[in-house]
Formats: C-alpha cells, sequence, structure tokens
C-alpha cells in the first residue's frame, strides 16, 4: 500500500571476498541498486545479463552519514535539545538505511577501499544503476594480446640485443600499460593490468636469470679452455 518493493542485497565476490560488480537480479528477483534506481528515476532500467561494475565514488565515507540519533531526535548533534537538522535534509534524496558497526559483519573490501560498510556499497550500486552502468569491460581478446606482447618482449629482445635492454623495454611497457590502463578507465573502459603486467614482470626475470646463468657457463667454460 506503501508503494514499497523487494530487492536482493547481495553482490558477486572477485578472488579474494573483493566487491566491484553488481548485477541486474539474482535468483529472478532484483537487485537492490536496480529497484532503487527504478524508482527513483521511474523508469525501468534495461534488463542486463552478467555482471556490472559498480563505479565506486571513492573510498568509504565518499557518500555523507547521519547517524540515527541524530535522525531520531532532529538534531546536528544528536542531543534531544541539539541544533536542529535542516529541513530539507532528505528532500529528493535517496537514503540507504544500515548498520556500520564492525560487529554487524557487514563490512567489504571495495576495489577502492579495504573496508566498506554495506550501506555505502548500495549507495554506489544505486548511484551507479543511475548513472546508466558507465564502466565496462574492455574486449576479451585484449587481454591475451597485452599477455602475449608484454611477454615476448623480454625474450626477444635478448635475443637481438641484450637482457638488461629487454629488462629496461619491459618496464618502459609496463609503465605504458598502467597509463593506458587509467586513461581507459577515464573513459568508461575497464582494460585488465595485472595479468599482462604478471607476464612481463615474470618472462623479464626469467630472461635476466637465464642470462646469467648463460653468462657464469661461458666464463666457466673459457676458463676450462686455458686451464
Amino acid at each position: 500500500s506503501v508503494g514499497a518493493r523487494p530487492a536482493e542485497g547481495d553482490f558477486p565476490l572477485d578472488p579474494g571476498g573483493v566487491i566491484r560488480q553488481t548485477q541486474y537480479e539474482i535468483s529472478n528477483l532484483k537487485t537492490l541498486g536496480i529497484v532503487t534506481a527504478e524508482v527513483a528515476a521511474r523508469k525501468k532500467i534495461a534488463p542486463f545479463t552478467g555482471n556490472r561494475f559498480i563505479n565506486f565514488l571513492g573510498p568509504a565515507n565518499s557518500f555523507p552519514y547521519v547517524s540515527f540519533s541524530h535522525v531520531y531526535f532532529g538534531t546536528t548533534d544528536g542531543s534531544r535539545h541539539g541544533p536542529p537538522l535542516p529541513k530539507n535534509m532528505f528532500t529528493n534524496k535517496i537514503v540507504v538505511i544500515g548498520g556500520t558497526a564492525g560487529n554487524l559483519q557487514d563490512i567489504h573490501p571495495m576495489a577502492t577501499d579495504t573496508a566498506m560498510p554495506g550501506p555505502e556499497i548500495q549507495a554506489n550500486a544505486i548511484d551507479t544503476a543511475l548513472r546508466g552502468f558507465p564502466l565496462r569491460d574492455a574486449p576479451g581478446w585484449l587481454n591475451g594480446v597485452l599477455i602475449i606482447a608484454l611477454g615476448l618482449t623480454a625474450p626477444l629482445l635478448a635475443l637481438r640485443r641484450s637482457a638488461s635492454l629487454a629488462a629496461g623495454a619491459t618496464l618502459i611497457e609496463l609503465v605504458l600499460l598502467a597509463l593506458a590502463c587509467q586513461l581507459a578507465f577515464n573513459r568508461g573502459i575497464v582494460a585488465g593490468f595485472v595479468y599482462p603486467a604478471l607476464a612481463g614482470i615474470l618472462s623479464a626475470s626469467a630472461t635476466l636469470m637465464l642470462a646469467g646463468l648463460r653468462e657464469a657457463f661461458d666464463r666457466e667454460l673459457t676458463r676450462d679452455t686455458f686451464a
């Protein structure tokens, strides 16, 4: 009778229990971010499958918090006779009600913070839904190309030049990769960084190690030849 709508409050977990994404629905029940955005915007959000990235505004406390006692007494300090809250404090605003105490076990690691209360995660999901989910995954083939490129740079340069030059080139590639990923993110595209960077680091490390072993072997061979 008051227009209440049910919603699912869970989020999919990335490796390590980190929350970075949300879904349109879980077990045929729309998620809280979707339902709230639809009610607030008074329009239906287009359904989608799979996960969508939450575009977090920042670390915890990026959204304003108002404690229950402040609302209960209507004061800015939470006391019975304190200064009154502004009359339009919640006018035309979305309010997420929930607990932030650590013993409620609703504190989770995010992409932008190691500990964010569940209500603020929901606020970020609602804000992302209202903005039309601005973040998108980069094409799947791009990660493969980046992994191969960074993985082959060091050994190919070491064959034609030197291992130290190969390591330096890999370092430059990692800096350029980080810059490219940030520029892509600014345009709403989430490109993979960890796996290509790991491929480049492991490749350069292996190249330097093999070059060192080869140099040691050559010195030993020269010593044996003139012994």
